[in-house]
C-alpha cells in the first residue's frame, strides 16, 4: 500500500508548520508520517517554519505569505530563537490562528507521533545561493542533534543538500535519510540515485510532476534498492493557481502515482489523500 505523508501538517486547513497543522496531521487515521521543516536561528538553534514561503512583517511581529519566486531567503538566521518564536505564525490564515507561535524541534517532537514517522526536512537557505556557507550543513545538524536523540518515534531526515546528510550520517548513522531532488535532476535518474547513495540516503523524493512525466524513474530508483516519494509544488497563497489547487485538482494526479509504484505521496491534503489511495475512506 502507498503511503500519505502530510506536507507541513494540514496545510490547507491550519498554518503550515504550526502546532496545529502537525496535531491534526497526526490524528488521520492511517497516515503515514508528517513532514515539516526545519531552520537554523541566529544563535544556532533549530525552529520550524519554511522561510521561502513565509516572510516577516516589517515591525517582525507576525510572518506572511511569501510569493513563490524561488528567492533563497534567508532572514531566520539573521534573528534569535527567541525572538522568531515570538512571530505570530497564524493570523495570516485567520483570526482563529492569531494565537499561534513558531514552534522550536523539540516542541513539534514532544506532540503524540506513537507510529506515525516524522519527516524533518533539514533546511540550508545558502544551498541555491551564489555563495553557500561551508559551516551551515554541520552547524543545522549540530542544533538538531539532541532532539533528534531525545526523540523515542521514528524519524526520516530529509534534505536538499546532500552535505547535511552526509554529516547526520557521521554523526549518527542509524537515523535513515531522504535525498530531496529538484528539477535540475529531470531526466537524469541513475546519477540522482548515485549521489543518494554517496550521502547515505535510502530515499530520494523528487516533485510529482517529474515522475509523471518520466515514470522511469520510479524503476530506476527500485532496482538500486531505494525508495522514491514524491512532493507537490504548490502554487502561493495569492496567486492566481492558488485558488484552483483544490484536492480535486489533485487527485486524478494521486491515482496515477500509485499506480506508477511511488512508495509515498507528500500531499497538501493528506486527509483527502489517504481516503483516495490509502483506505482511509
Amino acid at each position: 500500500m502507498i503511503d500519505v505523508i502530510a506536507h507541513r501538517g494540514l496545510r490547507h486547513e491550519k498554518p503550515e508548520n504550526s502546532i496545529d497543522a502537525i496535531s491534526a496531521a497526526l490524528q488521520l487515521p492511517a497516515i503515514h508520517g508528517v513532514e515539516f521543516d526545519v531552520e537554523l536561528t541566529g544563535d544556532g538553534l533549530p525552529i520550524v517554519l519554511h522561510q521561502e514561503t513565509v516572510v516577516p512583517s516589517a515591525d517582525f511581529t507576525r510572518v506572511e505569505p511569501a510569493a513563490r519566486d524561488y528567492t533563497s531567503r534567508d532572514w531566520v538566521i539573521e534573528h534569535s530563537a527567541y525572538d522568531v518564536a515570538q512571530l505570530d505564525v497564524g493570523s495570516w490564515m485567520g483570526a482563529e490562528f492569531a494565537h499561534l507561535r513558531a514552534p522550536t524541534l523539540k516542541q513539534v517532537l514532544e506532540l503524540p507521533w506513537r507510529s506515525t514517522v516524522a519527516y524533518i526536512e533539514l533546511k540550508d537557505a545558502t544551498y541555491w545561493a551564489q555563495e553557500r556557507d561551508a559551516t551551515r550543513p554541520a552547524r543545522i545538524v549540530e542544533s538538531a542533534l539532541a532532539d533528534f536523540l531525545a526523540f523515542k518515534g521514528s524519524v526520516n531526515v530529509i534534505s536538499f543538500n546532500p552535505e547535511i546528510l552526509s554529516t547526520l550520517r557521521e554523526r549518527v548513522p542509524h537515523i535513515p535519510t531522504t535525498l530531496a531532488l529538484w528539477t535540475e535532476w529531470r531526466s537524469r535518474a541513475g546519477e540522482a540515485v548515485t549521489e543518494a547513495q554517496r550521502c547515505g540516503a535510502s530515499t530520494v523524493s523528487l516533485p510529482d510532476i517529474v515522475v509523471l512525466q518520466e515514470p522511469a524513474w520510479v524503476q530506476i530508483v527500485h532496482q538500486r534498492g531505494m525508495k522514491i516519494h514524491v512532493y507537490p509544488v504548490s502554487p502561493a497563497r495569492g496567486e492566481p493557481e492558488f485558488n484552483n489547487w483544490t484536492p480535486d485538482s489533485q487527485s486524478k494526479k494521486w491515482t496515477e502515482l500509485q499506480l506508477l509504484g511511488v512508495d509515498a505521496i507528500i500531499s497538501d491534503f493528506a486527509r483527502e489523500t489517504v481516503a483516495e489511495v490509502a483506505g482511509g475512506g
